[in-house]
């Protein structure tokens, strides 16, 4: 890392144990510039609520080197949950 990213950069995920791969945890570190802060571990929710207060986090995976590679930005976004309905879906309900 030679700037800073985001100001969070995730490394890893934990999905519930159901098979939906729901996200339940996230490994999270702060984006010092050159450097990673001490990682933590935070729920899903945790980091929902930090981006809609405004941070910034990218994903990250390490290379052949052992080095970071900055992956994609993380952002929030809404789906509903799927049945066997489609008139329900969110681009099928009417506009207004």
């Amino acid at each position: 890392m030679a700037s800073k990213w985001a100001d969070y950069i995730i490394t890893a995920v934990r999905f519930d144990t159901t098979g939906s791969r729901r996200i339940i945890s996230l490994r999270v570190y702060p984006d010092e510039g050159s450097s990673l802060g001490e990682s933590a571990v935070w729920s899903f929710e945790q980091v929902a609520q930090a981006i809609l207060n405004g941070s910034t986090f990218v994903t990250a995976t390490k290379n052949s080197n052992g080095k970071l590679d900055k992956g994609a930005s993380v952002e929030l976004s809404l789906r509903t949950r799927r049945d066997d309905t489609a008139k329900d879906n969110l681009d099928n309900l009417p506009t207004f």
